[in-house]
Formats: C-alpha cells, sequence, structure tokens
C-alpha cells in the first residue's frame, strides 16, 4: 500500500508541475505569437494573423500537458486556422524563416533550409525575404557572402520595376486615355 501512495504522491507533484508549466507556457506563447507576427509582417505578409493555441492532453506526457498548435491567417478577411492545413511550400519557407529569426539566439541549429522560399515571390518581397535571410545568417555567424549577390540582384529588380513603372507612369501623363501600356 505504501507502494500505491508513493505513486498517487507522484502523480500529484507530476500534475502540479505540468500544469505550472502549461502556464508558463501560455505566457511566453504570447509574446513569442507577436514576434513572430512581426516577422511575418517583415516579410510582406501584409495582414497576418498567427497565434499559438494549448489544447490540454488528457494525460501528462514527459512534455507536460499541453498539445500546442500553431494558427495562422495570411489573407484579410480568412478564419485563423491551423499553419499545416494553410500555407503553401513557399508560404510555409517564409513562415519558417520569420520563426527562425525569433529563435536563432536560442537553436542550436547550424544549418537552415528554406526549400521554395522563393516561390511565387519577387520584387519588394523577394527583398525582405533576402534581408531576413542575411539578418539570420549574420546572426548566426554564418557566411552571406552568396547572398550578397543575390540581394544585389534583386535590388537591381526592384529598381528596374519601378522605373518602368515611372516611365508608364510619364506616357499616362502624356496622354490620359492611352491605357494600352497597363
Amino acid at each position: 500500500e505504501t507502494l500505491r501512495k508513493r505513486v498517487a504522491d507522484a502523480e500529484k507533484r507530476v500534475k502540479v508541475a505540468s500544469e505550472q508549466l502549461s502556464e508558463l507556457r501560455k505566457e511566453a506563447a504570447k509574446e513569442l505569437a507577436e514576434y513572430i507576427r512581426v516577422g511575418l509582417l517583415d516579410l510582406n505578409f501584409l495582414d497576418v494573423k498567427f497565434e499559438i493555441v494549448f489544447d490540454a492532453l488528457a494525460h501528462y506526457t514527459a512534455q507536460g500537458i499541453d498539445d500546442v498548435e500553431f494558427m495562422i491567417s495570411t489573407n484579410p478577411g480568412e478564419p485563423i486556422k491551423p499553419l499545416g492545413n494553410v500555407a503553401s511550400g513557399g508560404e510555409l519557407s517564409r513562415i519558417m524563416l520569420a520563426i527562425k529569426t525569433v529563435m536563432a539566439e536560442k537553436d542550436q541549429i547550424e544549418t537552415l533550409i528554406f526549400d521554395e522560399i522563393d516561390v511565387g515571390i519577387s520584387g519588394r518581397t523577394a527583398q525582405m525575404v533576402a534581408e531576413k535571410i542575411r539578418g539570420i545568417t549574420i546572426e548566426l555567424g554564418g557566411d552571406a557572402s552568396g547572398l550578397e549577390q543575390a540581394l544585389k540582384g534583386v535590388n537591381k529588380e526592384v529598381k528596374n520595376t519601378q522605373a518602368q513603372l515611372k516611365d508608364v507612369e510619364r506616357l499616362l501623363k502624356l496622354d490620359p486615355k492611352n491605357t494600352e501600356l497597363l
């Protein structure tokens, strides 16, 4: 009987510790979610919503009692949904870049791979992604020399696009009815 009492006492202590850990996680998750949301804004997700939600497991595990899920909405008016159900490959890579940027100081990972991070992006978004990668590379003490060259190419593309838009604007001022250029 003393063994059963010891097991019951240990389970009570684990339950209390798991509940305390859960409360600490929930507090930290509020701040982490905001940092990630700001990181997503930096990557041109303009109307993004990002939350970290917790569900209690039926029984504690070695990691506690929390079932944690990242929730996101990347488009205006779109309801917030589980990250795994929302993002495409390119979007998911950009989201992971935002998360890894926030977590860079704590992570012990030396190599990060962002597959398809450039899919479907160009112009300002591509520039923002390149700048974010450069920042995380420098923060982790890596070599960003190859990225510097890519960033120059993106900057050139952005400047060319801006120049073309100014040309179209000038031509339209000459003949406002000429919309063939659009």
